[in-house]
This record gives structure tokens, C-alpha cells and sequence, in this order.
């Protein structure tokens, strides 16, 4: 073992004994889990939790005007508790709802579970609303199921709160129809679950009513322009003119009246321009077998449509390009509201007699745009919307790069050869009710990740009840996280009183340090004094780290942090996933993600994974809820499991606080829970509770590298685990 590694190991064992030691102040919790019900069981994390030997559970009475009057709580005795976590029954016999606690002694509340977690809200503008639009807030606990609201305030404080019902609503969104008479303006939103009482309350944040965007009302017909649409001539010549004349007018709509239209090149779209066909059973756009084709068949800087059109194309590079070409004059706008509805794209280069050598040499040309080929779609920037969309092409399907309230709804995507999907670098991304179909025996899958270039942070995705199938090339990931690399790892020299400034160790200690690549990327304490906490790195003066947010608990000497990429807040609910590698994985960072009410056939199943990927990258916060492996993987065992990949001189846990909760598992599945190294656990605090299990080898498997691990109330399973306890190698 190494100096660096024996000085890390020292100090985080080190920090066990403090860990054991009674804490001075009040407890502090970092996460709690919900939602909860009655006969469910709750993780805590935290510091100072291990004085704690009873929590008070008490039932708030459901009042959204007023307080709830004070009413006798049950106490419970916490079981697997330390300094840094503890976990708890609901009494089976305590109603659904709000649950008030308090522990031991002490009369004030520490938190109040299943009220509303806000994690963003998005509208019909993105980043805001119209009025007759939408608000749709995302979360855990948003909806009990009946009496939820929301209420709008304008924010200068003049004009009276405006009450609204959900049109839609679940435990993890709520949709509100916007009155089209409401003024616009910035609002004061605040949000209630239909539990709890005013206390329970939580702010939505300000939000802004706007008009839509409009853009200039002029038409021009493409035949007006020369076009014969015949699929004989050359149409190149006219629809450029006519693109040109609405860039000189500042935009407005081409019309493409029914026909095929031969295209020879690229065409760029103005701003505040909509490319409109007749309809897309009644238009084609045609582009020929180029020998080199254009960069992208359509592009465009900021601000275009494309609607109702059917584009076909032979040997190509990428279809539709958004964002990706602004001139240098506006390299500082970033783009926006670029959309594209009931578009077919059908785009082979691999149509027709090829031999093997041009299908390979094609191939090789294809995968200099990335390990997928060129990208069907790719866009950037806010306010994107691909809906009611068929899309297939020979590479990547859809590559979005910093979406920014971006909205995926409708459309079947069909990965190419090698082809994947990407969503890369988020900030408020709706990907829902999507067909995504290996279109070819080598297309892979896809995921939501961190691999766009400079990129180290991503949140806010709501992947919801889509479709995923037949991905059998590559790694064969339906759905899976991603983001390689870090900047840091190691101890702390010291923090400031407002714990917001983080100073490392100076250069020449013999850890590694780049530490300006990672602003904007994830500042996590994985060991010792603080252990559970993570913020974004705002800036970095020299060995200065300046937080987002201050550490609710300073870190010490025998804090462990790890500076890398941050992925949190994904809802991945409600999907359905066959014939593929991983159903669903978590594959380093990530942080509070919900994993629920999905099914699998014939994959993996769903993985947890904190790991040392180029960096030490922990997963934190993880639920596993409700979802249902229906049939096993092809060649191997599914699983619902949990794993932190320890690797030296790392002793901290890579994997912790993970629920897995009422999962139904057929046979060919088991639950598992690994963390490799009895000497350095690499999982800590897991929840395995009311699951059913239909396996009978093993259906919960832990290993030694496991600690804190609670089983509770499984259908099939928890005898078998203890037999199931085995070593495995790191």
C-alpha cells in the first residue's frame, strides 16, 4: 500500500472512533427516506444520531390553513444505529399521511415525513409559463392523492393568491392548468401534498407567466420559389431562396406543399423559422447517396420549427442539427426554443447492394462523429422539444448536449448501427411516453449522463413510462448513468466558520489535482466526520473550494471527500424494459434518484453502483420501489441490487443509504447487496423490505462488504440471505 494510501485509510479509521463517540450538539440529518407508509421503515442520515434511543411518530392532522393541534405521538426504539444513520418502523396501526418527528426527549421537530420534496418545476415555456399554459412540479410526496394545490402569489405582493387543482398528479408530479386570464408576471408558488398541515407547505420557487414567443406571421410557398417537388429535379436552389428571403425578413414560415422534394446539400434555417410540410404522409424531403455528405441535412443556430415533414436520405451524416452552429457574433446567446413535431426521418447509409468492404468503410466514416455515428437528431439548448416524432437513422438517435428544460414526449427512436440515445449534462428534462427500439442487431441502448464534453453535472430528469426493447449491441444498456472522471481525492486542510469554503492540501502532498476542471461538479464527503454530505463546487481560488450551499456539519482531519461529476434528482418511473443488458443502472455518481413502478423482461434488472470510475464516485440516496422483474435475463440471473466497487486506498462506502421496497421478483431474479471488502465496507445502510421473491437460490444475496444491511418482512428471501453471506473479491 502506498504512503497517500495508508495516510487515507489511517485518518478515516481514525474518524470510527470519533463516529463512536457521543456527539456534542443536536443531531443533524442530510436525507431521510420517503415516501413512507404504515409498517415501513425509515433510514435516517445524518451526524449525531448514535444519543438517539427513541424516535416519536406522530400522525399530522390534515389542515392546509392552520396548524395541527398538538396530538400524542408513538414512540419507537431505532434499531442498526451509529452517529452518522438509524432507521425506524411507522407503526402499522398509524394512518397514511404526514409523519412529525422528534427524538428522544427533545420537543422540537427534526422533520416531517411525506411532505412535499421539490426537485423542479417546468412549464409549457420551459423555464416558465403562458398564461392558458402549463406548470408541472416534480418530486417526491407531490401528490397524496387527493387535495393537493398549488397557490400563486405575485411576487411584488400585490393582487390575491390564485388556488389551484392538479389536471394530472402522482406521488412524483402534479400538473396545473394556468387560467389564460392570468396575468404575467413573476409568482410566488407554494405547493401542499393534501397531508400535513400549513407547516407542510413547500415553496415551489418564483416562477414567471410570459406570452409564447412570436415569430414573424409571413408564408411563403416553396413552389413560389421554383420548386418542382416532383422527385426528379433538383429542389436545392428554391428552398434556399426561400430560406434566404425569411432570414432577410427575420424569419416566418416555408411551406412545403405536398411532393418529393430532391435536395443536393444542406439547408440552414433562419431563426424564428418554421419549415412546415402539407403533412408528413404528404412530403418528402430527399436527400441522394452524397459520396461526402453535409455536416447535418438541416441545421440551425436558435429558434426553428421543423413540422409535419418525412425526410429520407442515403448515405449521411447528421439529419437535423440544432444549436450546434451559432456564428461567432452569437457564441454568447445560448440557443432556445428550437422544436420539431411529427417529423419521419427514414435515413440509411447502409441502404441498398453494398459489399462488405463499403458496409465496413461506411461504418468506420460513421463512428468519426462518436462511438454511436452520426446523431438522427442532436440539439442544444433550452426550451427543446422533440414530440410525435418517428425517427430512424444509422447511428445515434437522439444526442441531446446541456438540454435546459427540455421536453422528449410521443416519438419512436431507433438507434442505428451502433447507435445509441443521450441525454448529456440536463437541467430540467421531461423524456416521457417514448418508443425507443434497437433498429439494428448492434444498436446499444442509451442513458442520461455526464459524457458531453467539459461536462460534470447533470439533474432533474423525469423518465417516465417509456418503452425501451431490443438492444443488443455493446454493453446493451437500456437505461444507464454515466460520467467518467474527477479532480480530487483525498483529506481536507481546512473549512471556513460558514462552512462554505473548502481548502485541500497543498500541490506536492502526493494527490493528484486538477481541481479547476470541476466547477460546477459535485463536492461529496465520503468518510469520516460529515460523511453524507454532497454540494456543487460554485468556484476555485488556488487550494479555495467556495460551495453552493454550506455543509450542515463541518468536515475535519479525518473527512474523506471526493471531487467528481454530480448527477441528481432522476425520476425513472413507470418505464418498461426488454431485451437488453442493464434494465436500469446507476453507474457511478448519482444522487437521490427514484427507481419505481418499472417492469423487465429478459434484462439484468436494475443496479445500483458506486464505483471508482476514473474518480472515486459514490451513489447516495437511492429507492428502488415497486418495480417488477417479470422474467429473467437470457443468459444470466436478473437482479435489483445495490453495489459499491470498492478499490484501494479508498475505505469509505461507495454505495450508501439505499431502500429497495415492494419489488416483485420472478424466478432468474434475486436481490442483491455487495460491497466486496469486509476490511472497507463498500455498501452501507440498506433497506430490504416487502419485496416478493419467487427465486429459490438464494433470492437475497449479501456479501461481507455489506454493513447495515436491514431485512424486513420479505416474501421469500430472508432465510436464504444469511446462507447467501459469501466474500466476493474486489
Amino acid at each position: 500500500m502506498s504512503r497517500s494510501a495508508r495516510v487515507i485509510v489511517a485518518a478515516f479509521m481514525s474518524a470510527w472512533v470519533v463516529a463512536c463517540e457521543p456527539a456534542t450538539g443536536a443531531p443533524s440529518v442530510f436525507w431521510a427516506s420517503d415516501p413512507v407508509r404504515p409498517d415501513e421503515t425509515v433510514l435516517v442520515v445524518g451526524d449525531g444520531l448514535a444519543k438517539v434511543e427513541t424516535v416519536e411518530i406522530t400522525r399530522v392532522a390534515d389542515q392546509a390553513e392552520r396548524a395541527a393541534p398538538p396530538a400524542q405521538g408513538v414512540k419507537v426504539i431505532p434499531v442498526q444505529v451509529s452517529n452518522e444513520s438509524l432507521k425506524f418502523t411507522i407503526p402499522k396501526d398509524i394512518a397514511q399521511g404526514v409523519y412529525r418527528i422528534t427524538f428522544g426527549n427533545d420537543p422540537a421537530p427534526i422533520l416531517d415525513l411525506n411532505a412535499p420534496t421539490i426537485y423542479w418545476p417546468q412549464g409549457d415555456l420551459g423555464a416558465s409559463s403562458s398564461p392558458g399554459g402549463w406548470l408541472r412540479v416534480f418530486g417526491r410526496n407531490i401528490s397524496s392523492g387527493q387535495g393537493t394545490m398549488v397557490r400563486l402569489k405575485p411576487a411584488g405582493g400585490t393582487g390575491g393568491e390564485i388556488t389551484l387543482q392538479p389536471s394530472a398528479a402522482s406521488v412524483w408530479d402534479a400538473t396545473f392548468n394556468l387560467p389564460a386570464n392570468l396575468a404575467g408576471g413573476e409568482y410566488s408558488v407554494r405547493l401542499w401534498n393534501g397531508h400535513g398541515d400549513f407547516s407542510d407547505w413547500r415553496d415551489v420557487g418564483i416562477w414567471r407567466l410570459e406570452e409564447k414567443p412570436v415569430w414573424p406571421d409571413l408564408t411563403l410557398n416553396a413552389k413560389a420559389f421554383g420548386a418542382a417537388a416532383d422527385g426528379v429535379h433538383d429542389d436545392t436552389p428554391a428552398l434556399k431562396s426561400a430560406l434566404l428571403s425569411l432570414a432577410q425578413k427575420g424569419g416566418g414560415t416555408l411551406f412545403l406543399p405536398r411532393g418529393y422534394y430532391r435536395v443536393a446539400d444542406g439547408l440552414t434555417l433562419p431563426a424564428h423559422t418554421r419549415l412546415k410540410g402539407e403533412g408528413r404522409a404528404l412530403v418528402r424531403l430527399i436527400w441522394p447517396d452524397f459520396p461526402v455528405p453535409p455536416l447535418a441535412l438541416l441545421d440551425g443556430s436558435t429558434e426553428f420549427a421543423i413540422e409535419d415533414i418525412t425526410i429520407v436520405a442515403f448515405n449521411h451524416a447528421h439529419i437535423i442539427s440544432g444549436g450546434f452552429s451559432r456564428a461567432p457574433r452569437d457564441e454568447a446567446a445560448e440557443p432556445r426554443n428550437i422544436a420539431l413535431r411529427n417529423v419521419t426521418v427514414r435515413a440509411s447509409m447502409y441502404r441498398g447492394h453494398l459489399t462488405p468492404d463499403q458496409t465496413n468503410d461506411r461504418l468506420k466514416a460513421a463512428l468519426k462523429f462518436s462511438t454511436g455515428g452520426p446523431d438522427t437528431v442532436r440539439l442544444t439548448g433550452k426550451n427543446l422539444i422533440v414530440e410525435d416524432c418517428d425517427l430512424y437513422g444509422s447511428g445515434r438517435s437522439l444526442y441531446l448536449e446541456r438540454p435546459g428544460s427540455a421536453r422528449v414526449t410521443g416519438n419512436k427512436l431507433y438507434n442505428g448501427r451502433w447507435g445509441w440515445y443521450s441525454v448529456s449534462g440536463a437541467d430540467r428534462v421531461i423524456f416521457e411516453d417514448n418508443d425507443v427500439i434497437g433498429g439494428d442487431l448492434q444498436s446499444t441502448g442509451g442513458g442520461l449522463n455526464t459524457l458531453g464534453k467539459h461536462e460534470m453535472f447533470a439533474q432533474n430528469i423525469a423518465f417516465l413510462h417509456n418503452r425501451l426493447r431490443m438492444m443488443n449491441g455493446w454493453d446493451r444498456e437500456a437505461v444507464t448513468s454515466d460520467g467518467p472522471g474527477g479532480c480530487y481525492y483525498g483529506q481536507v486542510a481546512g473549512i471556513s466558520s460558514d462552512r462554505k469554503t473548502v481548502t485541500l492540501p497543498s500541490p506536492g502532498t502526493g494527490v493528484p489535482q486538477d481541481v479547476q476542471r470541476c466547477i460546477g461538479a459535485g463536492f461529496f464527503v465520503l468518510g469520516g466526520r460529515g460523511i453524507g454530505q454532497v454540494r456543487r463546487i460554485r468556484s476555485v481560488e488556488g487550494q479555495s473550494i467556495q460551495l453552493d450551499n454550506p455543509l450542515d456539519v463541518s468536515t475535519d482531519g479525518s473527512s474523506i471527500i471526493s471531487l467528481t461529476s454530480l448527477q441528481r434528482h432522476y425520476l425513472i418511473v413507470g418505464n418498461e424494459l426488454s431485451d437488453a443488458g442493464n434494465g436500469i443502472q446507476l453507474f457511478g455518481s448519482s444522487v437521490d434518484h427514484i427507481i419505481a413502478d418499472n417492469v423487465s423482461w429478459r434484462t439484468w434488472g436494475i443496479l445500483n453502483r458506486g464505483l471508482y470510475y476514473r474518480a472515486y464516485q459514490p451513489t447516495w440516496y437511492t429507492q428502488i420501489l415497486s418495480n417488477r422483474i417479470a422474467e429473467g435475463d437470457t443468459g444470466r440471473d436478473s437482479l435489483i441490487g445495490t453495489w459499491g466497487s470498492q478499490r484501494l486506498p479508498n475505505p469509505a462506502p461507495l454505495s450508501l443509504a439505499t431502500i429497495i421496497r415492494s419489488n416483485t421478483l420472478a424466478e432468474g431474479a434475486h436481490i442483491e447487496v455487495k460491497g466486496y471488502a469486509q476490511h472497507a465496507p463498500g455498501v452501507r445502510d440498506v433497506i430490504v423490505e416487502n419485496n416478493q421473491l419467487a427465486g429459490r437460490d438464494g433470492p437475497v444475496r449479501i456479501d461481507e462488504g455489506a454493513a447495515g444491511v436491514l431485512l424486513r418482512k420479505n416474501i421469500g428471501g430472508e432465510m436464504a440471505a444469511e446462507a447467501a453471506r459469501k466474500p466476493s473479491t474486489p
